[in-house]
């Protein structure tokens, strides 16, 4: 298990989830329970493609498939037309599906894949 990042309200480790890389997301300690609304939102999303697939959960954690890709910031100097459609077009269907996340200005909410022909919304 190794620490890759550390946020406002969680932990974020890359673990070995039955023989896949995967990330483990766990509530820091003192600091509002966010955790059960993003299992919420990672299902109602899972339809759309935009998430990582949810592999286990609990009260406090998260266990999600790990995406190795491209932030935003890294995508547009490689593929800047291609990498901003592929935003917009995922911001509209967040928006297409009611869901409001104020944080997605920040570039690494964004992760595409190495020929910047997906993406993925994190958080």
């Amino acid at each position: 298990m190794q620490k890759i990042f550390e946020g406002n309200r969680g932990e974020i480790y890359l673990i070995d989830y039955y023989g896949k890389r995967a990330i483990l997301k766990r509530l820091r300690p003192g600091k509002p329970n966010t955790i059960q609304k993003e299992i919420e939102f990672l299902r109602y999303l899972e339809p759309l493609g935009l998430t990582p697939k949810l592999y286990d959960f609990g009260s406090d954690y998260v266990v999600m498939e790990y995406i190795e890709g491209d932030s935003l910031k890294r995508a547009l100097k490689k593929a800047p037309k291609r990498a901003l459609r592929l935003g917009l077009e995922a911001c509209y269907k967040l928006d297409r599906a009611k869901v409001y996340h104020k944080e997605l200005g920040r570039y690494y909410h964004f992760l595409f894949d190495k020929d910047i022909k997906r993406v993925w919304v994190i958080d």
